[in-house]
């Protein structure tokens, strides 16, 4: 990503409201016809539902509607019903996570072969948050319901990502509820066509909350389907690279992360109580640490001029899984262990390594 620019507590929150408004706002206007009406209020009971028959009932109902408007609407109402009801989930709680740069620069270069349980991803510590991006990325737009509109006013990007859970019918429940079995990851996507006003699509990913994978292994298994599309390759990489990366780290032992303290003498509008939402930095402590010692590395490699030799080098950050308790029921615990810089001088004795300030669980 690159930039040092923090988006501010304000901006994260405006980011999540409009995504989740613009996402049940979508569905509202799909339910002005009323024959799809009746068919996006049978899928939210399926989806809602819980069971098998419910699950087989919501099936039969996407049938139906492909019958009447064809598959590609048909999908897209589908995913229009089940996000809606995602977004609904993420109003109870009203979670917003805002990232730092450095942190996601730094998870973007992890490592991404070693194998982690997927069991963590169960652990997070708020129900159905909204992650915001701190830099958006590049995304492209697929077909809308009216070809005319489809051409684009302003390249869409992702910019940030709502995870809800569903259970082993796939039906939409809450990442709290006992019933979860997967994550699903709504990346979502600002987009603009000619004609109308900003909007927001997604791309819907599901992660397994079973079973060990390394990075690498849950991109490339991952099903995304939504209104967005064929969206290029390296592309969808990069933001779902970045949505596992920082789910691993939200559940991951000794993250940095911590409720947003604002400025003195800076207060936001008022709301009632309930009302206002939970905001979550996550990185703020080890980000700008990781950023210097990206600029440090990147000043000491190109220091050497001649290319006799790499006065520092980066070790990649990387995932290590440790097991805890008694050996007869042990538990995973995954760790993120961070970029060392490594300097090597002819003027000392030894290696100095430029390590991170030690953070631990505040939420």
């Amino acid at each position: 990503m690159g930039s040092e620019q923090v988006v501010s507590a304000k901006q994260s929150v405006q980011v999540a409201e409009q995504y989740v408004k613009d996402t049940i706002e979508t569905m509202n206007i799909g339910r002005s016809n009323p024959e799809v009406a009746l068919f996006i209020d049978r899928l939210r009971e399926g989806f809602l539902g819980r069971g098998a028959q419910d699950s087989l009932r919501s099936r039969t109902f996407i049938a139906q509607l492909e019958a009447m408007v064809g598959a590609q609407q048909a999908t897209l109402f589908g995913v229009t019903a089940q996000t809606a009801e995602a977004a609904r989930l993420w109003r109870r709680h009203r979670v917003v996570y805002r990232v730092h740069p450095g942190l996601a620069d730094s998870l973007l270069s992890t490592e991404t072969t070693a194998k982690v349980p997927c069991e963590v991803l169960a652990r997070l510590p708020h129900p159905d948050p909204f992650l915001v991006f701190p830099e958006p990325i590049p995304a492209d737009a697929g077909p809308m319901v009216e070809p005319e509109l489809d051409q684009l006013a302003e390249p869409p990007v992702f910019v940030g990502m709502l995870v809800t859970g569903m259970t082993e019918h796939e039906q939409i429940c809450s990442t709290a509820d006992p019933d979860v079995r997967n994550l699903q990851v709504a990346l979502a996507s600002r987009v603009h066509y000619v004609g109308r006003h900003p909007t927001h699509e997604e791309t819907v990913v599901f992660l397994p909350l079973s079973g060990t994978y390394s990075i690498d292994e849950l991109v490339t298994r991952l099903h995304g389907f939504g209104s967005l599309g064929q969206i290029p390759r390296e592309n969808m990489q990069r933001a779902s690279n970045l949505a596992i990366s920082l789910l691993l780290y939200l559940c991951s032992d000794h993250r940095d992360a911590h409720d947003h303290r604002p400025e003195p003498g800076k207060h936001g509008k008022k709301t009632r109580r309930g009302e206002d939402p939970t905001i979550i930095d996550l990185g703020f402590d080890v980000g700008p640490a990781l950023h210097a010692v990206g600029r440090t590395s990147d000043a000491e490699s190109a220091d050497t001029g001649t290319g006799a030799g790499v006065r520092a080098h980066l070790r990649r950050a990387h995932w290590h899984t440790y097991w805890t308790g008694p050996r007869q029921s042990q538990t995973p615990v995954v760790r993120w262990l961070h970029p060392i810089l490594v300097h090597k001088d002819d003027h000392q004795g030894r290696p100095l390594v430029v390590g991170l300030p030690e953070t631990a669980e505040r939420t």
